[in-house]
């Protein structure tokens, strides 16, 4: 039963993986066919009220969109989205990180979706974009549940699918509280070590991240909770951490769990042990 409580876990994590907007958004649609949109920021966007040209540049967001019953609409995305998305081949593609401004530009989009990583690595491209009259909605990276949510209300918000996104978030939230009504069951909590960068260069989520709290959610420890944030760390402190269950989202190696099993200074870590890593 533990073990399916995170695997359950690890499944929603995954599902809910979206860069998200800490905003209170409040609209209004003007004569022109248009929705302004105020983030909590106090940025105003204007959008069409009835969009059909979308470029998704967080893998993320575009797992929203596909949720929303909206993907016919999106006419490019980043080079990771097709590996979370199916029938997304066939689109335009970007590097999220290095945009080709001519490609993006080319294809007319009314609104492209960016994170806030992309912003900063991108800025001079983006303002760019935006100079042609082209919204561009930024989504910060999220902290915890809350803002996953607030993500979605504003995706769902920008592509005119507002029931629909707060279909998923009652979906999500009635999933998260079945999880937590599990894990007032369990008497051991299981330690857990999630990985987002694999050896050597190994890095992992502390408090204050929704990586964390949906380690607590299921019942279990995260063992970088008393780091903040993204963290980096060593070998040695990892295998040190001694988790009794590994989790990893690591999908730039073709085989995340069996390098994990397989690497010969981590085989009396409980996770390697007992075979408890798991993508």
């Amino acid at each position: 039963m533990k073990n399916k409580i995170l695997k359950i876990g690890l499944l929603l994590i995954i599902l809910s993986l979206s860069a998200c907007a800490k905003n209170n958004e409040k609209t209004k649609e003007n004569s022109h066919s248009e929705v302004e949109i105020t983030t909590v920021q106090g940025e105003k966007i204007s959008i069409p009220s009835n969009i059909s040209r979308i470029v998704s540049l967080s893998p993320a967001v575009t797992q929203v969109i596909d949720d929303l019953g909206q993907k016919d609409k999106l006419i490019a995305v980043d080079s990771q989205s097709p590996k979370y998305v199916k029938n997304l081949e066939n689109l335009e593609q970007s590097d999220m990180m290095n945009l080709d401004l001519e490609k993006i530009m080319a294809l007319k989009p009314e609104v492209v979706f960016v994170t806030d990583l992309t912003m900063f690595q991108s800025s001079d491209k983006i303002e760019k974009i935006k100079e042609k009259g082209t919204t561009v909605v930024v989504l910060p990276a999220e902290k915890n549940f809350k803002e996953i949510k607030d993500n979605i209300r504003l995706v769902a918000l920008t592509v005119n699918q507002k029931e629909k996104g707060q279909a998923i978030i009652s979906k999500m939230e009635k999933d998260i509280t079945a999880l937590k009504k599990q894990a007032k069951t369990i008497t051991h909590k299981k330690t857990v070590l999630f990985e987002i960068a694999a050896s050597p260069e190994i890095y992992s989520m502390g408090k204050e991240t929704f990586i964390n709290e949906m380690i607590e959610t299921i019942g279990a420890t995260n063992v970088m909770a008393k780091e903040t944030g993204a963290v980096k760390i060593s070998e040695e402190a990892a295998i040190l951490s001694n988790p009794d269950v590994i989790l990893t989202n690591v999908n730039y190696m073709p085989h995340p769990v069996d390098d994990i099993l397989k690497m010969n200074t981590w085989k009396e870590v409980k996770a390697v042990k007992n075979k408890a890593v798991y993508y």
